[in-house]
């Protein structure tokens, strides 16, 4: 869910959990990816993808790795 809040943050696009905003306010992530497909503007906002997965791509330790 952390990347999908990080992405709608970078698009300017509005998006809040069950918890936190009363039913009529609420957005669902679906609604919210549809509305970044409308828009149209991943492209001007992440011109090189694989650039922008390597900048926010966190490493971790795998489980019997090591």
């Amino acid at each position: 869910m952390s990347f999908i809040r990080r992405l709608l943050s970078r698009l300017n696009i509005s998006f809040t959990t069950e918890e936190s905003a009363p039913a009529t306010a609420q957005i669902s992530a679906l609604e919210a990816l549809r509305e970044v497909a409308r828009r149209g503007e991943v492209a001007r906002v992440i011109p090189d993808p694989s650039a922008w997965q390597q900048e926010t791509r966190q490493d971790r330790d795998l489980p019997f790795h090591g």
